[in-house]
C-alpha cells in the first residue's frame, strides 16, 4: 500500500512539473483537474493520511552501494588486465622458450655436422699421411735395393774379374809349369844319352814322377772343389767367393736379362754344379 501511495504522489509530482513547463491555461486547468480527480479517488478510496517519513540516510546509502559498484568494477577491470598481462607474459615465455629450443636445435645440428666434417677431414689427412708414408718407403726400399743391387753387380763384376785374373795367372803358371817339365824332360834326356840307366831304374823314376804329379793334381782338385763342404760351410761364403769359385768352373753367375743371381742361387749353381762331378 505505502508502494502504491508513493507512486501515485510521484506521478502527481510530474503532471505537476509537467503543467509547470506547459503554456495555456486550458492545459493547466485540465491537469489540475486530473489531478484532483486523482486525490478525490485516493482519499475516498483511502480517508486515513498517511504521512511518509523519508529515510535520512537514504542517498548516503545510494552513494555507498554506488561506491562498492565503482569498487567492484575497478576490481574486476584490475583483475582483467592482470590476466590479461599474464598472458602477455605467458605467450612472451613460450615464444622465448621456443626460440630457445630452436636455437639449441640449430647449434647442436651444427655441432654435429661440423664434427661429421671434421672427423671425414681427419680421415682424408690420416689416408694422404698414410699414402704419403707408403710411398716415401717405397722410394726408400726402391733406393736400398737398388743400392744392393749395385753392391752385388759390383761384387759380382769384381768376383768375376778376380776369377779372370786368377785363370790367367793360372794359365801362365801352367804354361811355365809345362815349360818347366819339357825343360826337365830334356835334360833328363840328355842325361839319360851322358849316363843311361837300366830299364828297372827308368821305370822306377817314371813312376815317382807320375805319382807326384798325381798327387799334385789331386790336391789341387780338392782344393778347388766344395763338394766335399756342409752346406753351412756353403752358406758363410761371401757371394764374392762363390762367383769366384762358380767363374772358375765355367759356370754361370747371371740370368739370361744378365742380372746377377743372389746369393741362394748362387748356392744352388754349386749344389747343382757338386751333382754334375
Amino acid at each position: 500500500m505505502e508502494k502504491e501511495i508513493r507512486a501515485l504522489q510521484a506521478e502527481v509530482a510530474t503532471l505537476r512539473y509537467q503543467i509547470k513547463k506547459t503554456e495555456g491555461g486550458v492545459k493547466e486547468k485540465t491537469i489540475t483537474k486530473l489531478a484532483t480527480a486523482v486525490k478525490t479517488e485516493i482519499e475516498e478510496e483511502y480517508p486515513d493520511i498517511f504521512v511518509m517519513e523519508s529515510d535520512p540516510d537514504e542517498d548516503g546509502r545510494i552513494i555507498e552501494i554506488l561506491k562498492l559498484m565503482d569498487e567492484e568494477n575497478a576490481s574486476k577491470k584490475k583483475k582483467a588486465e592482470a590476466s590479461e598481462i599474464r598472458r602477455e607474459e605467458e605467450a612472451r615465455f613460450v615464444a622465448s622458450e621456443k626460440a630457445k629450443a630452436e636455437a639449441a636445435t640449430k647449434a647442436a645440428a651444427e655441432a654435429e655436422d661440423f664434427a661429421i666434417r671434421a672427423a671425414a677431414e681427419a680421415k682424408a689427412a690420416r689416408a694422404a699421411k698414410k699414402l704419403e708414408e707408403n710411398l716415401l718407403a717405397e722410394k726408400e726400399a726402391a733406393a736400398v735395393a737398388k743400392k744392393v743391387e749395385e753392391k752385388m753387380l759390383e761384387e759380382v763384376a769384381a768376383a768375376a774379374a778376380k776369377a779372370e785374373s786368377k785363370k790367367m795367372t793360372k794359365g801362365v803358371e801352367t804354361a811355365q809349369a809345362k815349360a818347366e817339365v819339357a825343360k826337365k824332360a830334356t835334360i833328363k834326356k840328355a842325361t839319360k844319352s851322358t849316363a843311361p840307366a837300366t830299364k828297372s831304374d827308368a821305370k822306377v823314376m817314371a813312376t815317382t814322377t807320375t805319382t807326384k804329379s798325381s798327387a799334385k793334381k789331386a790336391t789341387a782338385s780338392n782344393a778347388e772343389d766344395w763338394s766335399t763342404l756342409a752346406e753351412s760351410t756353403l752358406k758363410r761364403k761371401s757371394v764374392a767367393q762363390i762367383t769366384e769359385y762358380l767363374t772358375g768352373k765355367g759356370a754361370s753367375i747371371t740370368h739370361g736379362d744378365g742380372k746377377p743371381k743372389s746369393k741362394a742361387e748362387l748356392l744352388e749353381a754349386v749344389k747343382s754344379l757338386k751333382v754334375s762331378v
